[in-house]
């Protein structure tokens, strides 16, 4: 760089071979025989109750909908019930992202 006293260099790469590297490798590492549990992400007691807890909610949307389509409950507590679960679910994901954060395909390699 002009100025700085680093010494000027240049690194070309042709694209088709850097792409035919890159594809050798991700398909090397698609076919390990333990691929699955490269990327499996260890969870916690808390993950796991959390994940719980998200599924219980969106199974309970899909019950508030099945009580109204069935005319067990009305359109007023439709909404209701609805607003309330929507909103226990979206503090449950947000949780649960939480928890995941930073947390990525086992060991990495």
């Amino acid at each position: 760089m002009a100025g700085t006293g680093a010494p000027r260099a240049c690194v070309n790469c042709t694209q088709g071979p850097v792409d035919a590297f890159v594809t050798a490798v991700l398909r090397a590492r698609l076919a390990r025989p333990d691929l699955a549990d490269v990327l499996a992400i260890e969870e916690d007691a808390e993950t796991r109750k959390l994940a719980a807890e998200v599924a219980r909610l969106r199974s309970r949307l899909v019950a508030i909908e099945d009580d109204y389509d069935a005319g067990r409950i009305d359109g007023k507590r439709f909404a209701i019930a609805t607003e309330k679960a929507r909103a226990a679910l979206a503090t449950a994901e947000v949780a649960l992202a939480r928890g995941n954060a930073g947390r990525c395909c086992g060991d990495g390699a």
